[in-house]
């Protein structure tokens, strides 16, 4: 195994048939992994921040499913829309392998939003609408309804 490792990093790093380094391909590789990790990083704080300004100041609306789309690896993105003092909104969150049964096409479940930026938002499907809550009110509840795990 380790021959193998170091005859594959030998061809990757030495132009073929010599003992010299091949420059463009090191460059060029560091160049892009350098923009990977950058990219990463920054995507990461921006999903952090946004869930900071949610659970600050978050309040609840109901939200419909409009389709699911399992991915990869057991993965799935879900469609949604839902409305608040008058404005719909069409979201899409990816779910990295849920344990439960989402109904898609219709289903209702709460959703969790930014008081001062509704688009910042979030499908709580551990939450699913009781039968009896037909609306929810005009800006959103300032608490959950009902009782259940966020």
């Amino acid at each position: 195994m380790a021959n193998y490792v170091r005859r594959i990093w030998h061809r990757f790093l030495y132009k073929p048939n010599t003992k010299t380094i091949h420059w463009d391909k090191v460059i060029s590789t560091f160049v892009v992994l350098t923009g990977f990790i950058i990219f990463t990083t920054y995507n990461q704080k921006r999903i952090n921040k946004k869930e900071a300004l949610r659970n600050a100041s978050p309040r609840y609306t109901i939200g419909n499913v409009t389709a699911t789309n399992n991915n990869l690896r057991g993965s799935r993105t879900v469609d949604y829309y839902y409305h608040v003092l008058g404005k719909g909104y069409e979201k899409w969150n990816h779910y990295s392998k849920l344990s439960f049964d989402i109904n898609a096409y219709g289903g209702r479940y709460f959703v969790k939003f930014y008081s001062e930026d509704p688009s910042n938002a979030i499908m709580l499907f551990k939450c699913p609408v009781p039968e009896n809550i037909k609306l929810a009110p005009w800006g959103g509840w300032d608490k959950l309804p009902v009782t259940c795990d966020e």
